[in-house]
């Protein structure tokens, strides 16, 4: 979701200067409506805080992830690549990961039919440097 999350900024913004750095950290949470006048939806406890953590301590225009949803992707099957970083958080090191793509079929043809249809757009309009599609344009 992260790395789809990163691909869909520059189609809905058409400001250069804006990028999203996204964490995730994978552990138990207590959740909860909080509120009597606008009640809101809460998640609660540590592992929230440390995926706050992923985000903050992130790289503009990366998904970083923990050591602990490194393993859930692992055992899961899911074949990403991964480069490995070690990042200071309340005065300890934390070995965190980026995710650089994915190596599965599926994203493999996402990817490769988002190239076609933006080198589809520029070959009609003749730009050189086609921007993403506009958000609500196919693909």
């Amino acid at each position: 979701v992260g790395l789809a999350l990163q691909r869909v900024v520059p189609t809905v913004c058409d400001d250069n200067s804006v990028q999203m750095r996204c964490g995730i950290h994978s552990g138990n949470v207590i959740a909860g409506v909080v509120g009597k006048k606008g009640p809101r939806y809460h998640l609660f406890g540590p592992s929230v805080e440390f995926a706050n953590l992923m985000e903050s301590t992130g790289i503009p225009t990366r998904v970083q992830i923990s050591s602990a949803t490194k393993a859930w992707l692992d055992c899961g099957g899911h074949d990403y690549d991964f480069e490995e970083r070690l990042v200071e958080i309340s005065g300890e090191e934390h070995k965190t990961f980026l995710v650089n793509r994915s190596k599965s079929r599926a994203a493999r043809q996402i990817r490769t039919a988002l190239a076609m249809h933006r080198h589809d757009q520029a070959t009609v309009t003749g730009d050189k440097h086609p921007r993403p599609a506009k958000s609500g344009s196919m693909l």
